[in-house]
């Protein structure tokens, strides 16, 4: 959102796309980059949720393309939204954003981390 301020100024458009959950090899791919020290505080942690990100990666909403799509439309806007929500996760999420009190959201994805992503060790 800052860089959209700061390259207004130039001319240049900078919109968000929020992508929700998609059939790709994204997440994986980036995840394997990056090591894993052995003995790390967060080594287990981090293979939990490296294997959580990889099985939702698995069962995403579906056909990639749409984003593509959607990213083409927006080459021909005038007007570049600042965001661009595509699937229907990716819309459930920005709606609890509007609706759900922070301190809920925040505890919320506390529970979710205890009693599912870390329970992957």
């Amino acid at each position: 959102e800052a860089l959209r301020g700061e390259m207004d100024a130039f001319g240049v458009q900078v919109g968000l796309i929020e992508p929700g959950a998609y059939k790709t090899q994204f997440t994986g791919v980036a995840l394997d980059a990056v090591a894993i020290p052995e003995g790390s505080l967060y080594a287990d942690r981090s293979r939990a949720f490296n294997a959580f990100i990889a099985d939702a990666e698995g069962r995403g909403a579906g056909d990639p393309i749409v984003v593509a799509r959607k990213l083409a439309k927006l080459c021909d806007v005038r007007r570049v939204p600042i965001r661009t929500l595509c699937g229907p996760d990716a819309w459930g999420l920005e709606l609890a954003r509007r609706i759900v009190p922070f301190g809920i959201r925040a505890w919320l994805t506390t529970w979710v981390f205890k009693h599912i992503v870390w329970k992957r060790r």
